[in-house]
């Protein structure tokens, strides 16, 4: 794990969401479109908002994501893809 200066937290989301879907569009643009990119980073705390919003239980982030695994380049690049592939079966 890196030292840090600051107080941070270490934060999941979507970098790129899905987009719109029709029915007119073809089942490879439709998989095309249905895609998103996670991020995983280190963020400061002064620089989070909290909010009322939370992640429903189902989604269990806490033992793909580990401190271990964000040292390495390798294993970050396989976490964001275990992420991904959650993310999408939802």
């Amino acid at each position: 794990m890196q030292d840090k200066k600051f107080a941070h937290a270490l934060v999941v989301g979507i970098e790129r969401a899905p987009r719109r879907v029709t029915k007119s569009m073809n089942q490879k643009k439709i998989d095309r479109k249905c895609r998103l990119k996670p991020f995983v980073k280190f963020v400061n705390y002064n620089h989070l908002l909290p909010t009322r919003f939370v992640i429903k239980d189902d989604l269990e982030f806490k033992n793909i994501v580990t401190d271990e695994k964000m040292a390495a380049p390798e294993s970050r690049k396989a976490m964001k893809a275990e992420l991904k592939k959650q993310l999408q079966a939802r």
